[in-house]
């Protein structure tokens, strides 16, 4: 809990300094700059994982869904949110975060088969609700 409150300090605050960010700014070198760093802070906690659980079996579908995260869920989406924010602003671009639990059951059924259950509708309508209410003006 503690990490993950830390990294939603950081990725705030990065939002919010990204808006300053010269608009000439590479978005490719700013990522590959970003990759730098985090995949080097990442590797302990890869090694750590690996001598307590062992590897994987590395077929089609662990292959699709690593191209899936190294790909659609960081490079994509990273470009996705940085010109949103640079389009709409932090705040207005910062409502899209809710969107990550209906992306993330929609994804953990078609990849994993886990069923869909009426919360699921509910929490659905109540995002995008809220997601309405907050982009009314006025």
């Amino acid at each position: 809990d503690a990490f993950l409150l830390l990294a939603v300090f950081f990725w705030s605050a990065y939002t919010v300094a990204f808006r300053r960010a010269p608009h000439e700014l590479d978005q490719w070198a700013l990522m590959l700059a970003l990759s730098g760093i985090t995949v080097p802070m990442l590797a302990p906690f890869y090694a750590i994982e690996w001598t307590i659980h062992g590897g994987f079996d590395l077929d089609w579908l662990s292959i699709g869904l690593i191209v899936y995260a190294g790909f659609c869920s960081s490079v994509l989406a990273y470009l996705c949110w940085s010109r949103g924010v640079a389009t709409l602003g932090a705040a207005r671009a910062g409502v899209a975060q809710y969107l990550m639990p209906v992306f993330g059951a929609l994804l953990a059924h078609a990849i994993l088969g886990e069923e869909i259950g009426w919360y699921h509708f509910v929490g659905t309508a109540l995002i995008f609700s809220g997601i309405a209410l907050s982009s009314r003006r006025g």
